[in-house]
């Protein structure tokens, strides 16, 4: 009986052997044509691939619809330190040659006054009652107002500028915009796009709670991140610079998981959105931050800078976040406004997630009362 079933079993495998030549022998034969078909062997074999044919695996749709833009704006989009995690991006893209620019929505409570005098001393660049182009000279209009004192001020958009001025010898704004309504802010953005010809936007939310829709348990601190949310995914798409048809490309990343805890967030509700947002074809992959990478190390380096031109205000996300890229783990404190509470540092942190701004806003259930 037990050599029948031998028999039996190598003959069956015999079969299989055969019948799976076969298949890849056809399989070989066909080529791929019109990109309807694809054998594994044309797959290994094609000599043609580059940047643009890859293997998707290599790649995140992400990448793909950012390097199809020549004039990129990263907005940071809940205010503060936001801007901050975008930085890796913008040194990535300004390696690659293309032109980016940054922005950021402000917590900078005086920011309306330095627009008004920013418009009387250099009216050639004003560019809104809602947008300040922050460079690293603004130091000499800043004297002026006795309520700025340095180099403790709440600040970051100017000292991210001079960083760029005092380390790498660049001139770099950073658009800022006040902290205010959907309309101005709306409004904000329209101008800033005018002026920079932007063909894409990305927000940046250094935290994860952009991605709350309202029905969470904890919300995080979503005021800002929605105004910016709403107010960019509503501009108008006739700005006069597009042409035949064109229209600006919008899309979302978070970056932080984990350290919105400190602030009520629940990220299994989190998760539970993202898995809404692959559903609905927003989302658009993440990739990985990691200590090794230039890019990273410069983002490192700038929010240092900073933290030491304001000792009362580093930023929670970005230290956290850095820490993370670093390998701490846990209940880790990585400056001092934290003491006191539990942290989760781990290393998700160092993680960016990609998403369609689109999709996130038609989630956000009280996006309509924003707009009012």
């Amino acid at each position: 009986v037990t050599l029948s079933v031998s028999i039996k079993m190598e003959k069956e495998s015999d079969e299989l052997i055969n019948l799976s030549h076969k298949v890849l022998d056809g399989a070989n034969k066909n080529t791929v044509e019109n990109g309807q078909k694809l054998t594994f062997k044309n797959f290994l074999t094609d000599e043609k691939i580059s940047s643009s044919n890859r293997p998707s695996i290599f790649s995140i749709p992400f990448f793909d619809e950012v390097l199809a833009h020549k004039r990129i704006l990263l907005a940071g989009c809940g205010g503060g330190y936001d801007i901050f995690s975008g930085l890796p991006l913008y040194f990535a893209l300004k390696k690659l040659g293309v032109e980016v620019f940054l922005a950021n929505l402000t917590f900078v409570s005086d920011l309306p006054k330095l627009i008004e005098d920013y418009s009387t001393s250099c009216p050639d660049g004003h560019i809104h009652n809602a947008v300040l182009p922050v460079t690293a000279d603004l130091k000499s209009i800043l004297k002026t107002t006795k309520s700025h004192s340095f180099p403790s001020y709440y600040f970051p958009e100017f000292y991210l500028s001079s960083w760029f001025k005092e380390t790498q010898d660049l001139d770099v704004p950073v658009y800022t915009l006040v902290r205010t309504g959907v309309i101005p802010v709306r409004a904000g953005y329209e101008a800033i796009c005018e002026k920079l010809q932007i063909d894409c936007i990305v927000l940046v939310d250094g935290g994860t709670d952009s991605l709350m829709r309202g029905d969470e348990i904890g919300l995080g601190s979503p005021e800002e991140d929605s105004v910016s949310i709403v107010a960019v995914n509503g501009m108008k798409q006739n700005l006069s610079y597009l042409k035949n048809g064109a229209s600006i490309s919008k899309m979302m990343v978070n970056i932080g998981i984990g350290v919105d805890t400190y602030h009520g967030v629940r990220h299994g509700q989190w998760l539970r959105n993202v898995a809404r947002e692959i559903e609905s074809g927003g989302y658009l992959g993440c990739f990985a931050l990691m200590r090794e990478m230039p890019e990273v190390e410069l983002y490192k380096m700038a929010a240092e800078y900073v933290f030491k031109k304001m000792p009362h205000s580093p930023s929670i996300v970005a230290s956290s976040t850095l820490a993370a890229i670093d390998g701490k783990f846990g209940d880790y404190h990585a400056n001092s406004r934290t003491r006191g509470s539990k942290m989760y540092i781990n290393p998700l942190m160092g993680l960016m997630w990609c998403f369609r701004l689109e999709t996130v806003a038609k989630d956000l259930m009280y996006a309509e009362k924003l707009e009012k």
